[in-house]
């Protein structure tokens, strides 16, 4: 946990002026959030103080690519739709249409546009 402190404070550029929880809380408070079994696993790598190598995964690279291409092909597609839709659904032409179908307003006897009173 002093390797936390220190990269704080680099990254700081002087002495801490913000709370720093003792090593015991900050190790209490992670392992309540564990799972008893990750907890043991925790503790083992921190002790070796080596990261765990993982091997490349070039197919889940590919799927994840994949699925975020497909989500931002779909929104671009909404959104353009939605783009084109706007000046056709609130033109005045529309919207006065829509607000006499409702009631919200009538044409009186003199020719003249009168709110509905809804």
């Amino acid at each position: 946990m002093s390797q936390l402190r220190n990269a704080l404070q680099d990254l700081s550029g002087g002495p801490l002026e913000i709370f720093v929880p003792g090593d015991e809380m900050v190790l209490d408070r992670l392992s309540g959030r564990f799972d008893p079994a990750h907890a043991v696993v925790l503790r083992g790598l921190l002790e070796t103080g080596e990261a765990p190598g993982m091997p490349p995964r070039p197919e889940l690279s590919r799927t994840v690519h994949t699925r975020f291409d497909a989500l931002r092909s779909d929104v671009s597609d909404r959104l353009r739709a939605i783009e084109s839709d706007i000046p056709h659904r609130f033109s005045a032409g529309t919207l006065g249409e829509r607000f006499r179908e409702t009631g919200w307003y009538r044409q009186g006897a003199a020719g003249n546009w009168e709110t509905g009173g809804k």
